[in-house]
């Protein structure tokens, strides 16, 4: 593998994980050796998850996407030598990283809300909350919402409508708010290339089928990376930047899970069916049936309570 020679210096920063199947540090390291940059890796540990309170904390609000936490770490980790940082956010939406668009093909919009949403059942849902919390919820706004952003492009092709619904949606409602919150609580400040506003324009001007191609997620941007990265690395399968936390729920973290659950605490906030969290927990903890995203979920919002509902 011939080194790629950039006239910059420049440190990268990247997060570990023991558990293989979410590590992609050796990947970092790879790219950064081609590019001739400089590399430096954390390698995190369940124990990590003492720091979801002070995340909560800096977030000021409940959030079931546990990967504040590696954010904190990291933004924690280049504090120590850089004031300002570049990240790498924006391309997803802009190029159609996730592999969640391929619901779109050969399926409509419909099909596509109900194949990403967490709410797939509102039968489900209707077990997991007491009747006198229930009765306020309604589960068709969502969709609602959905539709109504997707209207906004209604001339575009269906996948530069989802595109833009994750542009309106998960980057300032999530995607924008972990590298900012938690930078900040390390006195470090971020900046997106990838979300100049002349790059962006134009990307949202490219057909769909320019983004998402037969099984390739940003197709012409990994043409335009072939440029200056090997093969192997642009055509590498897609990980998400994320905590194993279901993992350790049924490991190192089953106690501290069941702890959160079984608690007095989340019992009086009456918002919860305990029977069915049980229910949930257990077929979790027993590898039945993947409930990370609710108990993830569930498991914050009692820390956000504990740390604000004085």
């Amino acid at each position: 593998m011939t080194k790629k020679k950039f006239d910059v210096s420049l440190d990268t920063y990247s997060i570990g994980f023991q558990e293989k199947r979410f590590d992609e540090s050796m990947y970092a390291k790879q790219v950064a050796q081609y590019c001739g940059l400089n590399n430096n890796i954390h390698i995190l540990q369940s124990d990590i998850i003492d720091l979801w309170n002070k995340t909560t904390w800096h977030n000021d609000q409940p959030h079931g996407d546990i990967s504040f936490i590696p954010t904190y770490i990291l933004a924690e980790f280049a504090a120590k030598d850089y004031k300002l940082v570049f990240t790498g956010d924006g391309a997803d939406e802009a190029f159609a990283g996730y592999t969640k668009y391929f619901n779109i093909l050969n399926n409509s919009m419909n099909d596509y809300f109900n194949k990403i949403s967490l709410i797939k059942d509102n039968k489900d849902f209707d077990k997991l909350y007491q009747d006198r919390f229930k009765k306020d919820i309604d589960y068709d706004i969502p969709f609602q919402i959905f539709n109504d952003i997707i209207n906004e492009v209604s001339e575009k092709d269906d996948i530069n409508k989802i595109l833009h619904f994750d542009t309106r949606q998960l980057l300032p409602g999530n995607n924008l708010v972990k590298p900012d919150k938690m930078a900040m609580a390390n006195s470090l400040e971020t900046r997106s290339p990838l979300l100049d506003y002349r790059l962006f324009e134009l990307t949202q001007s490219l057909p769909g089928k320019y983004k998402l191609n037969g099984d390739e997620t940003k197709y012409i941007l990994k043409k335009f990376a072939l440029k200056y990265l090997p093969h192997n690395i642009v055509y590498r399968k897609k990980q998400m930047f994320t905590v194993p936390v279901g993992e350790w729920f049924k490991s190192n973290l089953k106690e501290y899970v069941i702890d959160i659950i079984h608690s007095e605490s989340l019992k009086n906030r009456n918002i919860f069916n305990q029977s069915y969290l049980n229910t949930i927990l257990d077929a979790h903890i027993n590898e039945e049936k993947d409930y990370t995203r609710e108990l993830r979920a569930i498991v914050n919002l009692e820390i956000w309570f504990r740390s604000f509902d004085k």
